[in-house]
Order: C-alpha cells, then structure tokens, then sequence
C-alpha cells in the first residue's frame, strides 16, 4: 500500500498497515464484499475493475474506483491482488446532481407540456360549446354550476361563463323555479339514470 491508503485506513505510515487483512480496516462491515471481489481474480486469475463503497477512518464514505489484477511471482502463479484505487466520490456526487437537475428539467417541462395540452383540449371543447344551438351547463353534486356555454351565462345575465361558477340556480333570474330544477338533478343524480324534461325558467331579460 502506499501513505494515501494507510492514511484512509487510519494509520499515520504505510508500513503499519503489513499483516492486516480488510476485516482489520474501518471498512471492516463491506471486508466480505471486499474479499469476495479478491477471491474472483485469484480464482479466474483475470483483472476487473469495480467501484467499490467503503467507510474510512475519518466516518466518511467513500467511492473508490479499483482496479484489481493477479499478483504473480517469478514463476508466474498467482500469489495475491494488487490493486490500485481511485478516489471518485467527489465525481460521483456531481454526476448525481447532474442527473437530478435533468430528472427535475425534464418534469418541468414534461407538466409545462401536459398543461399547455389541457388547456388546449380545454379551448377546444369551448369553441364547440359556443356555437351548440342551446343551452349546456354542468353542476356538481352540491347544485354549484362548475361550468356552462355563453347562451346559458347570457340567459342568466353574465357576460361570460367564468361568472356562473360556484353559483347554483338560488342564484340565478329562475330562483323561483329553483326547488323544482333542485328535485330534478336530485333525480338524476340519486338514479344514475338519464331523463328528459322540460323546464320553465324565468331569464335574466325576463
């Protein structure tokens, strides 16, 4: 080992570290994992290179990027690894912040998206409610208007339908016949059934 890897191992020189396998280090919790990588290049006797996650002396986790290859001897048998380790933790932190900000641009933009195409299928169910030769409303379970064509909102003395919403017919130049209007969408609500009826109103130009 050289004075760098003694260091993260918690000893002020390299040769104090002679003797000690990984399950006498601060990463002694990953030594398995360690020992298991070793043991796939003494037995396939070919090199790999891993990144490797362990704690060092100071508490800090750290990624390191190693290349491991067969130690031989003079005869060529595989006696041990040899290793050499890069510390890219710091890399690896900016490549993961790279990657949120794109994930986060790409949200941003895929709900600019989806909402530009709301509001378009929006205008576009308007544009066809507009010219309906009669009057178009929708109500929620509680009576309140939640949206309508303009001949309703002129009928009903707006100028545009935005003003109907959250209104109910109690509020509207046909109070008078609210009750009945109130029954009938009782009816239909209570039924889940559709029906026809006609419906005498008093509108705002009387």
């Amino acid at each position: 080992s050289n004075d760098t890897f003694a260091i993260n191992a918690g000893f002020s020189k390299k040769s104090e570290i002679i003797g000690l396998d990984d399950f006498d280090m601060p990463w002694k919790a990953d030594a398995e994992l360690l020992r298991s990588n070793d043991l796939e290049i003494i037995i396939t006797e070919k090199s790999i290179v891993k990144e490797e996650i362990i704690e060092v002396a100071n508490g800090r986790k750290v990624i390191w990027l190693s290349r491991k290859e067969p130690l031989r001897n003079k005869a060529g048998k595989v006696i041990g690894v040899i290793c050499n380790s890069l510390d890219i933790t710091h890399q690896k932190d900016i490549e993961k912040q790279t990657q949120m900000m794109t994930i986060n641009a790409l949200a941003k933009h895929a709900k600019t998206r989806v909402a530009r195409e709301i509001e378009d299928v929006k205008d576009y169910f308007e544009n066809i409610l507009s010219v309906v030769p009669g009057h178009v409303y929708w109500k929620d379970l509680h009576g309140k208007f939640l949206g309508c064509n303009l001949l309703q909102a002129i009928d009903a003395g707006f100028k545009d339908q935005k003003e109907l919403i959250n209104l109910t017919d109690y509020d509207m130049p046909w109070k008078n016949n609210a009750d009945e209007l109130r029954k009938i969408d009782l009816e239909v609500i209570n039924s889940g059934r559709t029906i026809t009826v006609e419906e005498e109103s008093m509108t705002a130009d009387g």
